[in-house]
């Protein structure tokens, strides 16, 4: 399915979906006339849809991908912890998620907690830079 025809299934318009979910009306358009695809949707912007429309993830990742034989896009948009994060944080009551949001909020603010400074860093670590422990010299792997 597409986009629009997600949105006609659920009977609400983009503006509408914006105002309930806090998503743009531009950057809904975008995937509506198909100028972007719903495979490239930032994780937050595509759980803050499900939640305006109300529905599952899973519903969602579905209807986005009827009528395939694979459904590619399940794989595509989560990893396996992403998706078992998701799964956790459903079954939170409000205050447990409303705590989480604010730590993953604080951690964005922390540019060393995202994934591609991690990346960058370790990439820096040159193999003479590593200690070696003096407890393992002559220990056979």
């Amino acid at each position: 399915m597409t986009f629009k025809e997600i949105l006609e299934k659920y009977g609400i318009t983009a503006s509408e979906l914006s105002r309930r979910c806090g998503v743009s009306t531009s950057t809904l358009s975008t995937f509506v006339n198909g100028r972007s695809k719903c495979q490239n949707m930032q994780i937050s912007t595509f759980l803050r849809i499900c939640k305006g429309l109300d529905i599952p993830f899973e519903t969602f990742v579905e209807d986005l991908f009827d009528g395939e034989e694979e459904n590619p896009g399940k794989k595509a948009l989560l990893s396996g912890d992403e998706e078992s994060l998701v799964s956790d944080f459903r079954g939170f009551n409000a205050q447990a998620k409303s705590c989480l949001m604010r730590v993953s909020s604080a951690m964005k603010l922390d540019p060393t907690n995202m994934q591609r400074n991690h990346e960058a860093q370790v990439e820096k670590i040159e193999p003479d830079d590593v200690e070696a422990n003096p407890d393992d010299a002559g220990e056979a792997d």
